[in-house]
Order: C-alpha cells, then sequence, then structure tokens
C-alpha cells in the first residue's frame, strides 16, 4: 500500500550528541542520506516494514535511484543506484523481492525519469578524488573509474552505522547504506541477507584488506561465495575502513568475473590504490553533511571563529579579544547565529556547528 512520501530534511538538528533516543538516532541517520533533491518519491508498506523510492537530482551528472527500506526492527537499508543506465535500472527494478508491492512506485519513478531525460546536460568531467565530487553519482562513476582501471568489472560501497546496544551476537547495522556498481540483481539479492553478510561481520571487527573469502568461517561465507558466483561476481577482494573516534565504518568490495585465485590475486595487487578509495569513501557522507549545512545556516568566517571559542570552553570574552571585538559586538553575532540556526541556545548552535562539520571549512 503507498502513501504520501515524507518530506525530511537531512538537517534536523539534536541538542545532544552523542546521545539516546529516537532523535539521537535519526540525527545520526542523517549524516549518511542524500542530499540531492528528489524528483518523485513514493513510500510503500511492504510485508516487513516500509520503503521509499526516490529519484535524485544529480545536475548535470544524471540521477540516482535510491531505496530506502525501513524493517520493523528498526533497521534502516539504502540502496543506491545509477538510474540513468536503462538496462541496469530494469534488471533492478525487476530483482526487487518486493516487486509486487512496489509496482506503481517504479512507474511513477521511470516515468518522471523518463520526462526528465528530455532535455539532457552535459555530464560534468570526473574528478580525481572524492574531495572534489559533487554529488554521490560523481562518487559512484569515481569508484567505478578506479576500480575498473586495476581490473574490477563489479564495485560496491557500504556506510555501516552499528547499533547502540551492539552486541556480538546482535544485528551488525543500524544503518546501512549501498553505493553500487554492480549487476543489479546482485544488489537485490544480498539486501535479502546483508544481515547475515560475514564479510559485514568481520569489517565491524577489523581493518585488514580481505582477500576472497577463505579467511572467513566456511560454514559463515558459503552462501555470500555461491550467490556472488552465480551474479558473476567471481573473484572477490575486500577493504574495511573505519575512524578511531567514530561509529561509522565503510567497506569497498571489489570484484571480477575472472576466476579465482588468479583474477583475486590481479585485484590484490592493486590493494594500495584499492584501500586509498576505501578510506577516501568513508569520507563522503560527512562531506555532503557539510556542505549541505554551510548552505543552510549561511555562517560568516567570523561567526565560526565566535563558535569555535566557545566549542573551546572559551566565552564571549575569549572571542572577543582574538577577533579584535567588543563583547557587545559578540553577543550581537550570537543573536544572528541563535536567527540563522534556528535556536535560542548559543551552545546548542555550537553543538550543531560542530556535528555539522562547519569549523572544519
Amino acid at each position: 500500500m503507498a502513501v504520501s512520501s515524507l518530506n525530511r530534511t537531512p538537517l534536523e538538528p539534536t541538542t545532544r550528541w552523542p546521545g539516546l533516543g529516537a532523535m539521537a538516532r535519526d540525527f545520526r541517520r542523517s549524516l549518511l542520506e542524500a542530499v540531492a533533491p528528489s524528483l518523485a518519491s513514493q513510500k510503500t508498506i511492504v510485508r516487513d516494514g516500509t520503503i521509499e523510492l526516490s529519484l535524485l537530482d544529480c545536475g548535470a551528472s544524471g540521477f540516482l535511484l535510491q531505496r530506502r527500506h525501513v524493517r520493523f526492527d528498526g533497521s534502516l537499508a539504502i540502496q543506491k543506484i545509477d538510474a540513468t543506465d536503462g538496462l541496469r535500472l530494469d534488471e533492478f527494478i525487476e530483482g526487487d523481492p518486493h516487486y509486487d508491492a512496489l509496482t506503481s512506485a517504479y512507474r511513477l519513478l521511470v516515468s518522471r525519469l523518463n520526462e526528465v531525460k528530455q532535455n539532457p546536460t552535459a555530464a560534468n568531467p570526473l574528478t580525481g578524488n572524492v574531495t572534489d565530487c559533487q554529488n554521490e553519482l560523481e562518487v559512484l562513476r569515481l569508484m567505478r573509474q578506479v576500480c575498473e582501471g586495476v581490473g574490477g568489472t563489479s564495485c560496491v560501497y557500504h556506510w555501516v552505522r552499528a547499533p547502540d546496544d551492539a552486541r556480538r551476537d546482535g544485528p551488525v547495522y543500524d544503518t546501512h547504506v549501498v553505493l553500487a556498481s554492480c549487476p543489479p540483481a546482485w544488489i537485490q539479492a544480498y539486501e535479502r541477507r546483508m544481515a547475515a553478510d560475514p564479510v559485514m561481520e568481520y569489517a565491524r571487527d577489523n581493518n585488514a584488506p580481505l582477500r576472497g573469502f577463505r579467511q572467513l568461517n566456511i560454514s559463515d561465507s558459503a552462501w555470500l561465495a555461491g550467490e556472488a558466483q552465480l551474479y558473476g561476481l567471481r573473484s572477490n577482494v575486500f577493504f574495511p575502513a573505519r575512524r578511531r573516534d567514530g561509529e561509522l565504518f565503510g567497506l569497498l568490495h571489489v570484484s571480477s568475473g575472472d576466476p579465482a585465485p588468479e583474477g583475486e590475486e590481479r585485484l590484490w595487487q592493486n590493494q594500495r590504490v584499492l584501500r586509498g578509495l576505501a578510506e577516501e569513501m568513508l569520507d563522503w557522507p560527512a562531506i555532503q553533511y557539510r556542505r549541505a549545512a554551510a548552505q543552510q545556516y549561511q555562517l560568516s568566517e567570523t561567526e565560526r571563529a565566535v563558535l569555535r571559542w566557545l566549542h573551546r570552553g572559551g566565552d564571549a570574552a575569549h572571542a572577543a579579544a582574538d577577533l579584535h571585538l567588543t563583547p557587545k559586538q559578540v553577543y550581537r553575532i550570537y543573536k544572528a547565529v541563535k536567527i540563522k540556526m534556528g535556536r535560542d541556545d548559543i551552545r546548542a548552535c555550537t553543538r550543531m556547528a560542530a556535528e555539522a562539520g562547519l569549523f572544519d571549512l
């Protein structure tokens, strides 16, 4: 059953970070959400939760299809693929395990896509690193270009946020975002069993790259290796990425149709390049969130400098002395910042600016 889509903003603030409860969880999830405008969106109730399909406008780069699946246990899985490739889009749609329930939603998105594709624009040239990408479609194409350059034919990046009450016997993820350039039928097959992925459990606890499935428990990895083979992913290498101070971890999966172990060896010889790509892509959610926050709040350099002093534990007198202002001028800046950020407490504004990474600009 289809219901009206929700208008979510990726910058809905919270006054605690980190924190507990639905608001804090939704805020942390928003760090992984796309900030590209949606041209069409429809939310549908399915047997195990809700699925929202969206067509994301990436400007001159093209369009992304986003499939957002919230299960009844509260876990969130998001899949993103290049919607400008008609054949792969059709394969993704036909392979959806909830296709019957989502037929009308997919028709809406495809119809809207056909409308906007009537007026194509010149695509932006590919950038050399993730920080120069303007949207997720550029990130996807950069990932694909790098992986194809080392012999990969399919690549998938996973951003994963562990649950607040993570247990060894509990679910491996609270939020799982997948950016995929691979056979679409594979990513749909994987979605049904991603919570039981042994490679994801490995990446949660390890930083070392993984060559094939041999380092994993045979019984746990047999289904993954077998199903991957069915979709042409015959040689596979995996590159976990994480930050010491973060709850978010990433995983780059690169594969080829060449038989193992020869195909794995060719990919493995380029592990330095692929490991660097995995680390760089881990930062993408923070990059896009920071850009969106800067655009929404429009803080000046002086305003950010004042908030930076508060973030360090200083006060108006410290900021005034450093910026050669009077305390009265600093209090006027407080007032302007609170109006821009929609908060009555300047300390709350400081936390919001820190969470959004605005002190790193």
